[in-house]
């Protein structure tokens, strides 16, 4: 009886652990950071990006469609991959980066893929959700078009 009672024990520590440690390591600390706390959680900027790509995908014929001002063209371009990172800056923009795949017709005649690397920040809207309000192509095949000063873009001469 008595090791039953100890097994019971154990396992509502156990638990108890499980459930609630992970918790209060995460906690803040109020009054210790200035501002006010944001609402707003990497994770909701991530899925306003990915239904953006979405809908605008389904819209434009499967196909991420982007303007290139350098080029003078339009990318067709495939999802890949959004990055972990979510940034927000000053103005209370939200930032992130994904990665989309193109093919590119080679003088030859073959094909080879290029990696975009397209920016994307957002704000919140009247309603209170996410809108996107920019996209940039800050990468082709891992060559930047522009850097970061702070928040600010500076674009790179050739």
């Amino acid at each position: 009886m008595k090791h039953m009672i100890f097994l019971m024990v154990v396992t509502l520590i156990l638990l108890g652990a499980l459930f609630s440690g992970s918790e209060l390591r995460a906690q803040e600390h109020p009054g210790e950071h200035p501002g006010k706390a944001e609402k707003i959680k990497p994770d909701q900027v991530k899925e306003a990006i990915l239904d953006y790509i979405r809908l605008d995908t389904k819209l434009k014929g499967d196909s991420f469609l982007i303007w290139d001002d350098k080029e003078q063209r339009v990318w067709n371009l495939d999802f890949s991959e959004l990055h972990k990172k979510v940034m927000v800056l000053e103005d209370k923009t939200y930032f992130a980066c994904v990665d989309f795949n193109a093919q590119v017709k080679q003088p030859d005649g073959s094909v080879k893929t290029a990696t975009l690397d397209i920016d994307f920040w957002l704000e919140k809207g009247e309603d209170g959700n996410l809108k996107v309000s920019m996209i940039k192509i800050h990468k082709v095949g891992g060559v930047p078009r522009y850097k970061y000063e702070g928040d600010k873009i500076k674009q790179i001469k050739e």
